[in-house]
């Protein structure tokens, strides 16, 4: 996943490759790229704010790499797109060399983005680059243009999680139409066991799946049933629906 940013001057603009590389060594941030003093500065900001996120910082030293080096990077608005790299580099899992994100955005020190400008002439930008996606402050909502979906993000937290969101749908992509049948058929297939079998509470015994399923709908959390074959977790579960509110 490539992150970038948005560098305004100008009439227009230029947007911003922002790399991150971890490596041996003592522990600090280091900023490349022709970065000005409020970039710079960023660094004591990212720490705060990732920590107060509740991320841990690596204890490895950080190389920031804003490109092209020979633009002058202006303005507090790096700050989000260095916190977002960082955080990716950090973790280890597969990514999508396709989910290419275009984020902007000032980091408060407990983590909250501050709104920044020139966020419609980035979107533009970012269109005619090719990009998909985009990660922005709360309060610069605008009219988007065609061609790419933007998430609005009140703090780190939601920020990376949109990002991990994004890329994990480029990396596995959408549902095939095969998958989709399969689940429309598995689906009307329950509604016939349910209307077959009365509702959940006719159900004798499964009183520890009912409770997990009671547990999953109220929190909307993720629910997996074992057992060995016909010992009633399909009949249970195809009665799902009924504790999910209407």
């Amino acid at each position: 996943m490539a992150i970038y940013s948005f560098n305004p001057f100008g009439y227009e603009g230029s947007l911003v490759t922002v790399e991150c590389d971890i490596r041996k060594g003592i522990p600090s941030i280091d900023i490349v790229g022709l970065a000005d003093g409020a970039v710079k500065e960023s660094r004591a900001r990212m720490k705060s704010a990732i920590e107060n996120s509740g991320f841990d910082l690596p204890t490895e030293r950080v190389l920031m790499s804003l490109a092209p080096v020979d633009l002058k990077k202006e303005g507090a608005g790096f700050d989000l797109p260095m916190c977002l790299a960082l955080l990716s580099a950090k973790d280890d899992y597969p990514r999508s060399q396709d989910a290419n994100v275009l984020v902007m955005g000032e980091v408060e020190l407990s983590g909250n983005i501050r709104p920044v400008r020139a966020v419609y002439s980035a979107l533009c930008k970012a269109v005619e680059a090719g990009i998909k996606y985009a990660i922005i402050p709360e309060g610069c909502e605008t009219a988007a243009p065609d061609g790419i979906t933007v998430f609005y993000v009140k703090n780190l937290e939601e920020a990376y999680w949109q990002l991990t969101r994004i890329d994990e749908n480029e990396v596995y992509g959408d549902e095939s139409e095969s998958e989709k049948t399969e689940e429309l058929e598995m689906k009307a297939e329950f509604d016939e066991i349910s209307k077959e079998e009365g509702s959940l509470d006719d159900i004798n015994g499964m009183s520890g799946l009912k409770y997990a399923m009671a547990v999953a709908a109220a929190g909307g959390h993720h629910l997996l049933a074992w057992g060995k074959p016909g010992c009633g977790k399909t009949l249970a579960l195809s009665h799902f629906h009924e504790l999910l509110p209407h």
